[in-house]
């Protein structure tokens, strides 16, 4: 298992992406959250098996039909680092 955490800025708040984005982990066998930072920005933590994160990242990167990302920062996390709820939530 991988552990991502993501930033994905640009039109991203207001527009369905993060339910957009639970959509898309629930399909694709991905455990996390996601949250609204203040700045504007979508703040994601994903974990699962590196296929499926290649898959869900392709996927979030283009967003929903109204948002507009226009830059997606990823970080690889470990273990230690956060824990992982069992599903994925919106925050």
């Amino acid at each position: 298992m991988e552990i991502r955490h993501y930033t994905i800025l640009g039109k991203v708040q207001g527009v369905g992406y993060r339910y957009y984005t639970q959509d898309i982990a629930k399909s694709s066998r991905i455990k996390g959250w996601v949250r609204n930072q203040p700045d504007g920005s979508v703040e994601c933590i994903a974990a699962g098996e590196v296929p499926d994160l290649e898959m869900f990242e392709k996927k979030i990167r283009k967003g929903p039909p109204l948002s507009r990302v226009v830059n997606m920062e990823r970080k690889i996390m470990q273990e230690f680092e956060i824990d992982i709820p069992n599903d994925f939530n919106v925050l």
